[in-house]
């Protein structure tokens, strides 16, 4: 028999549970009689909850914690930890602000002045630079007179600055000056720097060292590890701006928003762009002729000193101590591949850690809803099914599948905020989205030793007064049983996804099309697919074409679906040149019609007549792009029915059930 279905008959299976365990510091004689509530549920493990603790890492705190870890070690539970005071991780427990102020963030920020010329011998009063606001350059752009557009080669102005004032000789046209200064106004206040590895340190030094300190003999066994909750770029706007569209949506390209900022960032771009970035830099706000790459250049440059500064030094020193490093950033509503509420790139995010991470809280998923927008307590108040439903799961589970060092391990905070209508046949739901989707460890959220509690419930136990306990926990040993079974082995998908985030960038807003529209479709006819980034596409290492497939270590794919974006990375198309070349199929999903042409166009540009038949291998009625790229162009709405036609698929119904969703793995026979 099957070792892992052998396990769930025998009882044997592992745990895959670690419910949010609150802290309050007032409630030290109910500590032990929680956690056996906790480990009644048939949870193994829990995490403790530091941000309703009055004392983290005080007295009170220490007290709390050694009784938690004495009454776990005697019952084989395993203990994690939030890692901050406040939410999000990045506070430091108040270090920043106590002792390391100097460590704070830093944003780019961008003042201008329009200007028309020939003028001679202009000049222009400046804004004084302050010791938390300095000058980092002037520059100035030709304007093309197309909405604020920027057309031909920046021009360097900082030489012209002398005591407050810029003199310049403006020549013929319009122009846009750019003031650009370094500041301390447009971020969290107190917030550590998530792109500065001396910033981030102060988080270890005040949270990860005092509780190995005092509770070394509990590493690796009973004290299992650290959970990361939602930590952030944390940038924002300065001062008034015309086009805030919400926490999810601060991107690059957007006017009035500060931007992540440090000289080694600089330095990252300019390595990248061959030239010294600074004179571009007004780019990043307003489109120009060298926009796409000095913004890939830019969000490289965040993520990957996101991924180095923070993530792997945290994870580093995490399993330098015996334990785990989980945990998740704000994902919703897309937010992943942007700044602000987000870091920018999910996967570069938490390449550091043990496992990826999501949550579904705050009624961002429901069931029924997959095709309509629907209310929600999430910000702005309604939640977008398209992402929710077709991409959240999969990014995690995408990402436990490719990333070796995840060990298959997806995780997702889960309950929380729902509200007390939350009963357990809506969790029995929500657990079976997730694992249907390749999730397959869970945060239940949450154990509170206090009653009622207004914070963000339903809280699991109530101290008695929760009338489907019983429920609840029948569902923990439910979900145990289920994830025991569907963990290990190797996904088997049909397509594989690009992960849009390149393309978002490198694009003008609204110009790409989000990973959502292709997965949807395939989604809704059955078809799997795992989200990949450029990163792997790129890694020649691990991944290549092989008889028409795509290989991506041990997982293979029948086709390669893009998101249309206008512009790419080079290097990514290219790769995808050399597959086309080699028999892998290549879909572009939505390109505006602008961008394509159908093969009778190609063949009478050919032959200079249109014909039934194909040429050079283009059947007619298959569009190409314009550009030249490799692939064809397709609807989202009609990919379902293309890979149907060419044998990709794994499953497929004789009736058609759109919500119908399954998960395959192939493990041992």
């Amino acid at each position: 028999m099957e070792k892992r279905l052998a396990d769930v008959l025998a009882g044997r299976e592992g745990n895959y549970l670690l419910p949010f365990y609150w802290q309050h510091g007032d409630h030290h004689e109910k500590l032990s009689e929680q956690i056996r509530r906790i480990y009644d549920s048939g949870c193994r493990a829990l995490c403790v909850e530091s941000r309703t603790h009055e004392d983290f890492c005080g007295e009170g705190w220490w007290r709390d914690m050694d009784v938690i870890l004495k009454e776990c070690k005697s019952l084989g539970m395993r203990v994690f930890i939030l890692d901050d005071k406040h939410f999000p991780t990045g506070y430091a427990n108040g270090q920043i602000a106590a002792r390391y102020p100097e460590r704070r963030q830093w944003e780019l920020t961008e003042r201008h002045l329009d200007v028309m010329g020939p003028l001679a011998g202009a000049s222009f009063l400046m804004r004084p630079s302050e010791p938390e606001e300095p000058l980092v350059g002037v520059y100035a752009f030709r304007r093309s007179g197309e909405d604020e557009e920027l057309c031909g080669e920046p021009i360097d102005l900082s030489a012209g600055v002398s005591e407050g004032t810029l003199y310049w000789d403006i020549p013929t046209g319009c122009y846009r000056i750019f003031f650009l200064y370094k500041s301390r106004r447009g971020g969290r206040r107190d917030y550590m720097d998530m792109i500065s590895a001396e910033s981030v340190s102060v988080l270890i030094e005040a949270v990860y060292e005092p509780h190995y300190a005092r509770y070394a003999d509990y590493f690796g066994n009973t004290l299992a590890g650290f959970f990361s909750d939602e930590p952030c770029l944390g940038n924002g706007y300065v001062g008034e701006t015309r086009v805030n569209r919400g926490i999810y949506e601060r991107r690059i390209g957007q006017p009035g928003l500060a931007l992540p900022y440090n000289e080694t960032l600089l330095s990252l771009m300019s390595q990248e762009l061959g030239e010294d970035a600074s004179p571009y830099l007004g780019e990043l706000w307003y489109w120009g002729n060298h926009s796409p790459r000095v913004r890939l250049a830019y969000m490289n440059a965040v993520t990957s000193l996101y991924r180095s500064c923070f993530c792997r030094q945290v994870g580093d020193w995490c399993r330098a101590h015996g334990v785990l490093y989980l945990g998740h950033i704000i994902e919703d509503m897309n937010s992943h591949a942007r700044l602000g509420v987000s870091a920018g790139h999910y996967f570069r995010s938490l390449e550091g850690q043990d496992m990826s991470g999501i949550d579904i809280v705050l009624h961002q998923v429901m069931p029924g809803f997959a095709h309509f927008i629907h209310t929600a307590s999430c910000s702005g108040g309604v939640a977008d099914p398209a992402f929710n439903h077709y991409v959240l799961g999969q990014l995690a589970a995408s990402m436990a599948h490719h990333y070796p060092h995840m060990k298959g391990r997806a995780l997702c905070e889960v309950f929380g905020a729902y509200g007390w209508g939350e009963g357990a046949p809506m969790m029995k739901w929500l657990i079976d989205f997730l694992l249907v989707r390749g999730v397959n460890h869970f945060v239940p959220h949450a154990f509170s030793p206090s009653y009622p509690d207004p914070d963000c419930p339903p809280h699991f136990g109530a101290e008695g007064h929760d009338p489907q306990f019983d429920g609840f926990s029948a569902l923990m040993r439910y979900t145990n049983k289920a994830a025991h079974l569907l963990t290990g082995g190797v996904h088997k998908a049909t397509a594989a996804i690009l992960y849009h985030a390149e393309g978002e960038w490198m694009s003008p807003y609204g110009a790409s099309v989000l990973t959502e529209a292709p997965a949807k479709n395939l989604l809704d006819h059955q078809i799997a697919y795992d989200i990949l980034p450029c990163d792997i596409l790129l890694d020649s290492g691990r991944t290549e074409v092989e008889n028409g497939r795509l290989i991506v270590g041990e997982e293979s794919f029948s086709v390669l679906i893009l998101p249309w974006a206008p512009y790419l990375p080079e290097a990514l198309l290219a790769r995808l040149s050399e597959w086309d070349a080699e028999g892998l199929p290549i879909l572009w999903a939505d390109p505006p019609a602008s961008a394509v042409a159908s093969a009778s166009v190609l063949y009478e540009n050919a032959l200079g007549s249109a014909e039934t038949d194909g040429v050079n291998g283009v059947s007619l009625g298959e569009e190409r792009l314009l550009s030249g790229w490799p692939g064809r162009a397709m609807a989202s709405e009609d990919l379902a029915d293309f890979l149907f036609s060419q044998g990709f698929f794994d499953i497929r119904l004789e009736t058609p059930a759109p919500l119908l969703r399954f998960y395959h793995i192939v493990r041992e026979n």
